[in-house]
């Protein structure tokens, strides 16, 4: 199908800029999710792939041709957005077909390629119906179907599912990620939703106030987060962090400890990180922290407790919901094991592991 290329990409409004010098290449056939926080960017780099905003430096290719200033129409692209933008006069069959025709494709065909994709998203008992005759998941097949018919090189997704009630957004991203592999599309897909990033991905890229600041499988990022920033956007609920001077008290021997060392010559400069499933409640002797139990969230498989440490910190421990849950007001001890741990610098960077 298509290939991606995003070259020093940067968008200025004025003289504020908002996207500063991204780079991404997306394979053949790949579905890349971009993820961040609202105002970061994603949708800004998304329209620059799409040609509906102008690039202020930097280069676009799409199957290895430079698209800079090639129209929308020109880039052999479908968009699927997050209001569906049907046409509410129009019949589902014809909201599929608008774009066919405009291109004047033969009716026979038209018919054919409405018809093999309405049986794919099935959708075939509403091809009468108008819009508002359906549901929002069936609106949202819809639009997606009237991408699927142009047979586009790229696939574009721009938040499709946040209008969505949380059940259909998961069904629905089942569909995307089986509907993308199935037709092999290469495909650039925006969200808010880490857990969407992380379930639909083949790699991510996590934005920050127009910067990429990390770009791998949805594993990598959770595993080995580049920054402070992805670490506590990229995983529900976040990762714990604590000033390396936390962890004094107590354990001048402590084997992290040592290492943080080799790191900076005071490690309060540095922070330490840890998820809240790689902590475990323990005994006092074998605990690397302990703090008194503010609340529980029991969420049936799971339960989420939070600790208060000191000077206010909290932390949350992940466990089983089959696990005994401390009662509010119990100080309980916590273990973690060295290799579960992340340091990052001043700056906020992480430190690779040694």
């Amino acid at each position: 199908m298509a290939t991606i290329e995003l070259k020093s990409v940067r968008k200025s409004f004025g003289k504020t800029e908002v996207i500063h010098g991204v780079d991404i290449d997306i394979a053949n056939r790949e579905l890349i999710v971009i993820v961040g926080p609202s105002g970061c960017g994603k949708s800004t780099l998304l329209r620059m792939v799409a040609g509906l905003e102008t690039v202020t430096s930097g280069e676009v290719f799409i199957d290895g041709k430079r698209v800079n200033e090639l129209e929308p129409m020109d880039r052999n692209i479908a968009m699927v957005f997050q209001n569906y933008a049907l046409y509410p006069h129009m019949s589902v069959f014809d909201n599929m077909a608008y774009g066919l025709k405009i291109a004047g494709t033969p009716k026979a065909e038209i018919k054919e390629r409405v018809e093999t994709t309405a049986k794919l998203l099935e959708l075939e008992p509403f091809l009468a119906r108008k819009p508002r005759e359906l549901s929002g998941g069936q609106r949202q097949r819809v639009a997606m179907g009237r991408a699927i018919v142009r047979k586009p090189a790229v696939f574009l997704f721009d938040e499709p599912l946040s209008n969505l009630d949380a059940k259909l957004r998961v069904q629905m991203r089942l569909e995307i990620k089986g509907l993308q592999k199935e037709l092999g599309v290469t495909s650039l897909y925006v969200t808010h939703d880490q857990v969407e990033a992380m379930t639909l991905a083949d790699r991510m890229v996590v934005m920050n106030a127009g910067v990429a600041e990390q770009i791998g499988t949805p594993l990598e990022v959770y595993q080995n987060p580049a920054t402070m920033f992805v670490a506590g956007f990229i995983g529900s609920p976040p990762m714990n962090f604590l000033p390396a001077g936390a962890l004094t008290q107590g354990l001048e021997n402590d084997r992290l400890l040592n290492g943080l060392a080799k790191h900076s010559a005071g490690s309060s400069a540095l922070t330490i990180g840890v998820r809240p499933e790689h902590l475990a409640f323990c005994d006092a002797e074998t605990a690397r922290l302990s703090g008194e139990v503010r609340y529980a969230e029991v969420l049936g498989a799971e339960s989420l407790v939070h600790l208060a440490l000191a000077e206010g910190r909290l932390l949350t421990v992940r466990q089983s919901g089959s696990a005994a849950t401390p009662e509010a007001g119990e100080t309980s001890f916590v273990r973690f094991d060295d290799a579960d741990v992340r340091i990052f610098d001043s700056a906020g960077m992480r430190i690779p592991a040694d």
